[in-house]
């Protein structure tokens, strides 16, 4: 810490005027000295007049020397100008890409391992480029052009090295951009390619090993999730219509979570389990009455890893993914469980996962699906025999996602306009990692952490309380007998509890669309 502000409005007045210097190595000395005093100095305000200096001069010194600590120097100011970038940051996105591919060349050639985490230090600068004009969604073309070729390099089997922070770049791309572009969209058999092996993309820019038979990428499976999940909730019909090898780019998802689940069997990996279990959910949450001639598959792959794992994170996670497709479509779900003779094994284990379901997001997609299943046109003997006890449940858990959600609304005024900030830029509290097998996996999990909320379900806009007093008033009106079943047994204080509940949630949901509208 500087004692004395008078000396250290010098040093930056020393260090800004060092940057214009004539002499090469004075600017080079000065760039790092100014990314030594950006580490140090918490206030960067009175840096800011100097931001056009500062950055051009960087760009300057980058088309002349690689050195380690510019880089660095060049992202510790992009991470503490963030709000100020946007002006630059095709220029600056572009001259990291040159000096990235100075440096692969470098490693390649000299086998030069410093150069390859500078180069991976360049890519992680242009990531914070990405994240810091997120306000600026129209500069995500710009970057697009600026970085597609360098993205489509990391996802390949030459730059594999890169390949964390090569999804890290394309996910920014994919969810900030209004639409996917015809480029991207070559990107997804690459990533398929990535996980699956097998031939590789036309134009995919591989060369060594032309034919993988393993997918190169099927440990770095976390970082490719939410890529996935913006190609579904952004892809419409060109998942369905698109091809590549025989197969529609929804097969190709679908294949890359059946890999997925092998390489959980063979390296009992639970995040790799969860993985393939998420992508699934995301095409179940994002397809609606898209994918029924793909359900029976879906299904398949959740059951067979349901029978394979004992309690778990994993389980329950299965258990909800299931409940998402009774919420797809219930008959057709049921009819897919009954052929597969695990109806009643299914809603055992769900019945004895409920008490260990401990948040809102778990919740919900439970609650979803268990919904659903009072709306089945014809339920299996086995839910119809125990309607009484679902009913149970579903009153149990409306009071449990209601005292969540008041809780929530309790919190300090702080809290509450942080929520609101992580609303308007896609934040989801969902976070199903918490256990990690290794180092490498917590690793990953942290890097994953910059972009697991570039993605927004469209449950997200599914109130299931809401959901659930609308299926109860069909129900009430237009099918008496099933409705009787359901309520029969239950006291009427407890009855009017819980529909005091509904009715609040309703009350709520309707109060909140009111604000939004005004």
């Amino acid at each position: 810490e500087w004692k004395s502000q008078e000396h250290l409005q010098n040093a930056i007045q020393s260090v800004c005027n060092s940057l214009k210097d004539s002499e090469l190595p004075v600017k080079v000395e000065a760039a790092c000295a100014l990314h030594r005093l950006l580490v140090v100095k918490t206030d960067v305000e009175d840096l800011k007049p100097h931001l056009t200096t500062i950055l051009e001069t960087l760009l300057s010194i980058m088309s002349e020397v690689d050195i380690d600590e510019l880089i660095d120097g060049l992202r510790e100011v992009i991470d503490r100008f963030s709000d100020s970038i946007g002006p630059y940051s095709v220029d600056l996105a572009v001259k990291l890409k040159e000096t990235f591919q100075r440096l692969v060349e470098t490693s390649n050639e000299e086998e030069d391992s410093e150069a390859r985490m500078a180069a991976n230090s360049c890519l992680s600068a242009i990531n914070k480029i990405l994240a810091s004009i997120t306000w600026e969604p129209q500069l995500y073309p710009k970057m697009e052009d600026a970085i597609f070729d360098l993205v489509q390099y990391c996802l390949t089997l030459d730059g594999v090295d890169f390949i964390d922070e090569g999804l890290v770049g394309l996910t920014y791309l994919l969810y900030y951009n209004d639409s996917i572009s015809e480029r991207c969209w070559t990107l997804l058999p690459l990533l398929y390619f990535s996980i699956c092996g097998g031939n590789p993309p036309p134009n995919s820019l591989n060369t060594a090993n032309q034919d993988t038979r393993e997918g190169y990428a099927l440990t770095n499976n976390l970082m490719i999730l939410t890529a996935v999940e913006n190609y579904v909730i952004k892809g419409g019909n060109v998942l369905i219509s698109a091809t590549f090898d025989g197969h529609s780019y929804l097969e190709l998802i679908l294949r890359m979570s059946e890999t997925i689940y092998r390489f959980h069997t063979n390296s009992g990996s639970e995040m790799s389990g969860i993985v393939g279990t998420k992508i699934l959910m995301c095409v179940v949450e994002n397809m609606v009455g898209q994918i029924d001639n793909y359900l029976g598959q879906v299904l398949s792959l959740m059951t067979a890893k349901l029978n394979q794992v004992s309690f778990s994170g994993l389980k329950c996670l299965l258990l909800q993914a299931l409940c998402l497709c009774l919420w797809y479509n219930v008959d057709l779900t049921l009819q897919n469980l009954e052929s597969l003779g695990l109806t009643a094994k299914v809603f055992q284990s769900l019945f004895e996962a409920l008490p260990h379901l401990l948040h809102d997001y778990e919740k919900k997609r439970v609650m979803l699906g268990l919904n659903a299943l009072l709306k089945a046109q014809q339920p299996p003997q086995v839910i119809a025999s125990e309607f009484g006890q679902l009913f149970t449940q579903i009153m149990k858990l409306s009071a449990e996602i209601m005292e969540i959600r008041e809780d929530d609304e309790k919190t300090d005024e702080g809290q509450s306009d942080q929520a609101e900030e992580d609303e308007i830029v896609g934040v989801d509290d969902d976070d199903d990692f918490e256990d990690y097998d290794s180092e490498e996996e917590e690793d990953e999990a942290n890097l994953y952490a910059d972009i697991e909320d570039l993605y927004n379900s469209h449950i997200n806009q599914v109130d299931e309380l809401v959901e659930l007093a609308s299926t109860l008033e069909a129900l009430s009106t237009g099918d008496a007998q099933r409705y009787s079943a359901l309520t029969q047994s239950i006291g009427k204080s407890d009855l009017d509890h819980f529909y005091a509940i509904l009715t609040k949630a309703r009350t709520k949901a309707q109060n909140a669309q009111s604000n939004q509208t005004a």
